[in-house]
């Protein structure tokens, strides 16, 4: 009987890695980053500038996440990638919303100044699973 080092059993495969590095170096930058550009586009911009916002992070995140969801991953890595997926749904959803705001509404002001605080904690939420299943 051998016995093999803990190290050698949770070896990753090869789609495990591929995912980690990629939800690590593409997709949570990505999550990052709209926050941000929400913002700049609602205080700086008009309302075509929401609408294309709104339609660029969407398609960059369904671009992501398609390509994510084609690796075959264990089960340790599943959940992971579930969580990313569920912000990216969140993400989605506020992205929609906010392509109808009209930046000189008070209310809209309003929803902008709650989206953006609740988008950062969900992406701080899944770097923390990231950062939590890599330490792991």
């Amino acid at each position: 009987m051998v016995i093999l080092p803990a190290s050698a059993v949770d070896t990753l495969s090869g789609d495990d890695e591929k995912f980690i590095t990629d939800v690590t170096t593409e997709g949570l930058p990505l999550l990052n980053a709209i926050p941000d550009i929400m913002k700049d586009g609602f205080f700086n911009g008009n309302e075509s500038t929401l609408q294309t916002v709104n339609k660029t992070q969407t398609e960059k995140i369904n671009t992501f996440v398609k390509k994510v969801n084609e690796y075959k991953l264990s089960e340790k890595v599943t959940p992971v990638r579930n969580q990313y997926i569920n912000t990216t749904e969140l993400f989605k959803t506020d992205l929609t919303e906010y392509s109808t705001l009209t930046n000189s509404c008070g209310s809209c002001v309003a929803k902008m100044n709650e989206m953006y605080p609740k988008l950062l904690e969900e992406v701080n939420k899944t770097s923390s699973v990231v950062n939590q299943y890599k330490q792991a």
